[in-house]
């Protein structure tokens, strides 16, 4: 039997999505290729080995600072009246333990936040391939499963497809991966997860699998007893750094360039002119024995035989003076790599100070203000993943036995330290501050390095400056 629409809807939507997720990586990890305006710009800086330089990625600051922010601390089982169910909580805590759920939440975070998809999978754990990698074992028998394996797929091997009725209703999923690849006769294998089943197909070696004759059905459908689809889809709308993207080819361009022109800020060009009346000095610069063509006026490529190589002399007729070339300012490439860096804060909701390469950093009140698109931005992303792991935590559990259990994901702060803080924990703070310092004042009297009534007088001050009630006065600081 040959693929269904199902299938191959499936695998166009996963298709389609691929480049965008290719895309994505790429600017996550600085592997973007640089634009040149011209084929000669590319060659000299070929020349100068400065074309494959690994990029200055700022472009990645931006996934960083939402993942290093949603942190899950805890899953918590409930019953339907809302008391901790502790059976399932024990289970729930042993299915954690067992899949490193802490490292696969924040992996899981991780490719939602880079790729703008992230899939987790859930399925009954079979004993005889817990010591295999791959996907989750979907020919395990359901029934008296002791354990689950809880899993994240790439994006681009899994998808999700969506009713276009009801956007938000999840008809099935598809999953595709290479089993077999040998060059030229390359086997892939597919699964179609539905709420009931689940099917397996396979294509033909070598087959594009684009169409459904590629692929043949391999064996009868798997049963899938828990009514619901055992992959869990959590997005965003766009990447975290999507709007990163050309801010960062521009910086690549301008850190290229400003790089071209170093060596040549330290070993000037030079010129001389040489007096008329004298005989000429033809040639271009001084002898390369190991560029020996460059001086070769049969070379074709040599029409001009001016070379722009650091500390290079220019010989040209008219021999009356000398002098060399000013190299490009380091501002007229910081200058713009700052507005940039300033563009990409800006367009991507991401603190300046994040970006800033002088290091200056807010603090107080002044860092819960600049941070506060960046903690409005973790709200959202708590909002949007909460309900799809809470779900998977739900399913794990009817996996398990448990039925008729509401799961609640305990999050971290999602602001920084000084955001977060109680205003109980900043009095707490103060006092033992102020504490500190009496002591200090009564061992500076025992040690008789101030009267008593200096400490006094200071322990005064100090009260004042507590309550607020402290008087200004000429040349007495606080």
């Amino acid at each position: 039997m040959a693929g269904t629409t199902d299938l191959t809807t499936g695998l166009e939507q996963l298709d389609k999505a691929r480049a965008d997720y290719d895309e994505a990586e790429d600017f996550y990890e600085g592997n973007v290729d640089e634009i040149f305006t011209t084929a000669k710009v590319r060659r000299l800086l070929a020349k100068a080995r400065l074309d494959k330089l690994r990029d200055l990625n700022f472009a990645k600051t931006p996934v960083d600072k939402v993942v290093s922010r949603l942190k899950i601390t805890g899953l918590t089982a409930l019953t339907p009246a809302g008391d901790p169910d502790e059976e399932a909580q024990a289970d729930l805590e042993a299915t954690w333990r067992r899949n490193n759920l802490g490292v696969t939440l924040h992996d899981l975070i991780q490719h939602v936040s880079t790729y703008r998809d992230g899939y987790l999978f859930v399925w009954p754990s079979d004993p005889a391939d817990d010591e295999e990698a791959g996907t989750p074992d979907t020919t395990a028998g359901t029934e008296d499963a002791s354990a689950v394996d809880v899993l994240i797929n790439d994006p681009r091997t899994v998808t999700v497809v969506y009713s276009e009725e009801n956007p938000g209703h999840a008809l099935y999923a598809v999953k595709k991966w290479c089993s077999d690849p040998t060059k030229g006769r390359e086997v892939h294998q597919a699964r179609v997860y539905y709420r009931d089943r689940i099917e397996r197909y396979q294509s033909a070696p070598g087959s594009k699998g684009a169409d459904a004759e590629d692929w043949t059905k391999q064996g009868d459908d798997l049963d899938n007893p828990y009514g619901r689809l055992p992959v869990f889809h959590l997005n965003i709308p766009r990447p975290e750094h999507y709007w990163a993207y050309t801010p960062q080819l521009i910086i690549n361009k301008i850190v290229l360039m400003h790089l071209a022109t170093v060596d040549h800020l330290s070993f000037k060009q030079r010129y001389g002119l040489q007096d008329p009346r004298l005989d000429d000095i033809s040639g271009g610069a001084d002898f390369d024995e190991d560029h020996p063509d460059d001086d070769d006026p049969e070379n074709e490529d040599n029409e001009v035989r001016l070379r722009s190589d650091p500390g290079d002399f220019w010989h040209l007729k008219g021999y009356s003076g000398v002098g060399e070339f000013s190299a490009s300012e380091p501002g007229n490439f910081l200058d713009p790599l700052n507005f940039y860096i300033r563009c990409m804060a800006q367009l991507t909701d991401t603190p300046l100070h994040y970006f800033d390469p002088t290091g200056n950093l807010p603090s107080g009140e002044s860092l819960k203000v600049a941070d506060a698109p960046l903690t409005d931005k973790i709200d959202n992303r708590k909002e949007r993943y909460t309900a799809r792991i809470e779900a998977a935590a739900e399913f794990i559990l009817r996996v398990l036995g448990h039925d008729d259990v509401r799961v609640v994901v305990d999050w971290g702060p999602s602001g920084t330290e000084t955001e977060t803080r109680s205003s109980v924990d900043l009095e707490l703070d103060r006092a033992s501050k102020v504490i500190a310092m009496l002591n200090e004042l009564a061992a500076a009297v025992v040690a008789e390095i101030m009267t008593p009534q200096d400490a006094k007088d200071m322990i005064s001050r100090l009260m004042d400056l507590v309550s607020g009630d402290q008087d200004e006065k000429k040349g007495i600081a606080a």
